[in-house]
């Protein structure tokens, strides 16, 4: 199999250990003037080998009866710097005993981000991962998103609690808002109304989909 040099590889990794199956996560164009493409195969990988950096793949061409294999190692840091961010929004109670602010985070540049018990808003933090990107929402009084913080660690146990689901993440401050965006304001948007900030009042920590979220922003700059 021959790769001409503007041949390019786009990846978007899922994890892989101990899957028994293989997963295709990329296409990539073949030679030059020629139709066909190939699917990049991973297959599971070892303890030792994601410490080291590495994860096997397997090449295929998918132009029948023309099916090559080989396999290839692809450093583990390509595929990371590839994947794409999530969007998600975390609400605060921005003031009281157990208040915490978005100026306190400016301030303080980074935070550990805990106190959820909610067993949606925890299947959601679940699935959080460093580069994510988090909406800063105040509760109580003001009802509004103020800024964007970035997750920057891998959902852990909170050594604070005995319980090891309940969970936590580390977050930095990315951006404030130049205009806080109020909950009235999504809610006069009908592209907000399936959304879990107006459905589910009491849910702490929610996705954000890329267009509300491009919404969202756009209004703050209003």
């Amino acid at each position: 199999m021959v790769f001409s040099r503007n041949s390019f590889i786009i990846i978007a990794q899922e994890q892989a250990r101990r899957r028994i199956r293989m997963m295709p996560i990329v296409m990539i164009p073949m030679i030059s003037n020629s139709p066909r493409r190939a699917t990049l195969w991973a297959t599971p990988v070892s303890e030792r080998e994601e410490a080291y950096g590495y994860v096997p793949m397997i090449l295929c061409e998918s132009e029948p009866g023309n099916t090559n294999f080989f396999f290839k190692k692809i450093k583990h840091s390509m595929i990371q710097k590839n994947q794409m961010a999530n969007y998600w929004l975390a609400k605060q109670e921005p003031s009281g005993p157990r208040g915490y602010n978005f100026e306190q985070l400016k301030k303080e540049k980074t935070t550990v981000w805990d106190g959820v018990h909610n067993n949606l808003a925890l299947k959601h933090m679940k699935e959080m991962k460093s580069g994510d990107l988090v909406l800063f929402y105040h509760t109580g009084d003001e009802r509004q998103a103020v800024g964007i913080m970035q997750v920057t660690s891998k959902p852990y146990p909170n050594p604070k609690e005995d319980n090891e689901r309940f969970i936590v993440v580390d977050v930095k401050y990315k951006k404030t808002l130049k205009h806080p965006v109020t909950l009235d304001e999504m809610k006069k948007d009908k592209k907000f109304k399936d959304w879990e900030l107006i459905r589910i009042s009491r849910l702490s920590i929610m996705p954000v989909p890329k267009p509300l979220w491009d919404t969202i922003l756009n209004i703050s700059q209003k």
